[in-house]
């Protein structure tokens, strides 16, 4: 492996610009006015993927080398990104393999690794089950290997460097990842159960943050996701619940998010949008719930378009990745086009925090510049 000063040079690290940043991030989810919107921009250049496969997952050295180089290609486009080594290429299975879940590891690399990662299959073959289910210890399953990676990344990552965790997914999510599809049987004619396994779900993703806080040496309260938001909270994949009514989400999902807010701060809440499918109902139950600031999902800022004034106040939105630049720029004709009237009209509203993926510095660097503009505009 490279020397740590060859991949990621203290020449990128800017304090000044960090703490900006971070104080973007934190007032726009506040809703606190400062005249700007923040865009992260992500630089993933395929190449550095190119020869890897997922035979080589709990390798630390093959994937710290990935992620450094995505670092320092962000870092030099100088958006409101703040630094972090994220552990993507990990998805989200740590936690069912605990449970004794086996995987699905795909084969090779695709062109994005947001994209990747393995899949759990479920363990839970009855909601009975539950009945003798206990949160296992923190070295089973595949968490001995995580910690191993961690650590490395830990050791090897300059101390200006955030690493990130694997993907924190929310309760509900984790509980269908255990239980499979037969949970959304159980909540009707098995309530009782299934908030017993809500109710562990969210327990042991509050351990496991912590244990893993504890593992990279960080135990403050304003941890930064893996896509590079400082936030007062965990980040929550909780995508399963755009399955879920308005009601049912209330009730089956908000409770147990509640209980991870209590001990790990105030959460944002991930689901995931494609263009024709926006799962709109999501955002109010998540906006009732005051434990609950930031909803992140890809068409977010259509939503919030549509609806600044009833979210303001109440929930913050994070949008705009995925599908979202190639969106406006079949609907605008360019980001251009589309960043001239949406920055204008919603520079100072604030509650919107925005980041996008690109494929080379060079275009992070236009789009970046074009995001400047838009804001010099009056």
């Amino acid at each position: 492996m490279s020397s740590i000063g060859d991949i990621i040079p203290d020449r990128l690290n800017d304090p000044d610009r960090f703490a900006l940043v971070a104080k973007r991030h934190l007032n726009a989810i506040a809703w606190e006015r400062q005249d700007y919107i923040p865009l992260g921009i992500i630089v993933n250049n395929p190449d550095n993927i190119k020869g890897i496969s997922y035979k080589q997952w709990l390798d630390p050295a093959v994937f710290f080398e990935v992620q450094a180089r995505i670092l320092c290609d962000t870092l030099t486009v100088g958006s409101d990104y703040m630094p972090v080594l994220p552990l993507n290429h990990l998805g989200d299975v740590l936690i069912p393999t605990m449970f004794g879940a086996e995987l699905l590891v795909p084969g090779e690399m695709g062109t994005s690794l947001q994209d990747q990662g393995s899949s759990p299959i479920p363990v839970i073959g009855s909601i009975e089950e539950v009945d003798a289910l206990s949160l296992p210890d923190m070295e089973a399953g595949l968490m001995p290997d995580f910690r191993k990676i961690i650590t490395a990344w830990r050791q090897w990552a300059p101390p200006w460097v955030e690493i990130g965790r694997p993907f924190p997914v929310g309760p509900f999510t984790l509980a269908a990842e255990l239980r499979g599809g037969d949970l959304f049987v159980d909540l009707l004619d098995n309530s009782e159960r299934s908030r017993k396994l809500l109710s562990l779900s969210a327990e042991m993703q509050v351990q496991v943050e912590l244990y893993l806080r504890e593992a990279t040496g960080r135990t403050e309260s304003l941890p930064i996701s893996n896509f590079g938001v400082r936030g007062p909270g965990p980040r929550l994949g909780d995508d399963t619940i755009i399955n879920l009514s308005p009601g049912m989400i209330t009730e089956f999902a908000v409770p147990y998010i509640d209980a991870i807010a209590r001990q790990l701060g105030p959460a944002t809440v991930h689901f995931c949008t494609l263009p024709e499918r926006r799962a709109d109902h999501v955002f109010e139950p998540l906006a009732d719930a005051p434990s609950i600031v930031m909803a992140s999902s890809q068409f977010g800022f259509e939503y919030y378009e549509n609806n600044v004034d009833r979210l303001e106040g109440r929930l913050a939105i994070e949008s705009f990745y995925g599908d979202g630049l190639s969106y406006v720029i079949n609907k605008y004709g360019s980001f251009e086009n589309w960043d001239e009237g949406f920055v204008p009209r919603f520079k100072e509203r604030s509650g919107l925090i925005l980041y996008m993926e690109v494929d080379s510095v060079e275009k992070g660097k236009c789009y970046w510049e074009t995001w400047q503009a838009a804001h010099r505009s009056q």
